[in-house]
């Protein structure tokens, strides 16, 4: 499933402003979240929740700033800069840190709640299946339960005659929560 919000402010957004000495990502974050409310149609955007523990208002340039081009892309260096993501969710734009997750405690998803089958372990992670919930976000934890994933197997062979690393699998959470 491929799903979009905010597309109109995200696709033509376009940011053209000088800041002046002093300025910070903060000032950056705002100027671009501006540009694309300025063309988001009917679905204005605005800026959402911004993880305190990444610190937008620093660092402080000394020098004035350009700011040309796709707001998106000012929105990338910003969250690039602090080790963080950024999405559009529900016409507000979210910044939160790589391995952060959205204040709100974790969705405990179970076959009472909506999974479907067992999880797996896999080399890409814990991989599972739920029916369409709306809780489920983007940067939202995910509690499932020890007992019901299936641990994954390292592969028989792998190219050029390796051999598999224990390490190729993720680790599976002693307290349930998958961010």
């Amino acid at each position: 499933m491929y799903c979009t919000d905010g597309d109109m402010g995200h696709n033509f957004g376009v940011v053209n402003k000088s800041l002046q000495p002093g300025s910070t990502p903060s000032d950056h974050t705002n100027q671009a979240v501006q540009a694309m409310a300025s063309v988001g149609g009917p679905q204005a955007i605005s800026l959402g929740y911004v993880d305190p523990a990444i610190n937008i208002s620093s660092p402080s340039y000394p020098k004035s700033v350009q700011l040309y081009g796709m707001g998106w892309k000012v929105l990338d260096n910003v969250a690039r800069l602090k080790q963080a993501n950024w999405s559009i969710q529900q016409g507000q734009v979210q910044i939160v840190g790589y391995h952060n997750v959205m204040p709100g405690g974790g969705l405990v998803l179970n076959s009472q709640t909506g999974l479907v089958g067992m999880p797996t372990e896999e080399i890409a992670g814990i991989m599972c299946r739920a029916l369409i919930n709306p809780q489920v976000k983007i940067y939202t934890s995910i509690d499932i339960a020890q007992s019901l994933i299936q641990r994954g197997q390292l592969p028989s062979t792998t190219a050029f005659d390796q051999t598999p690393q224990p390490d190729q699998l993720p680790d599976v959470a002693m307290d349930g929560t998958y961010n």
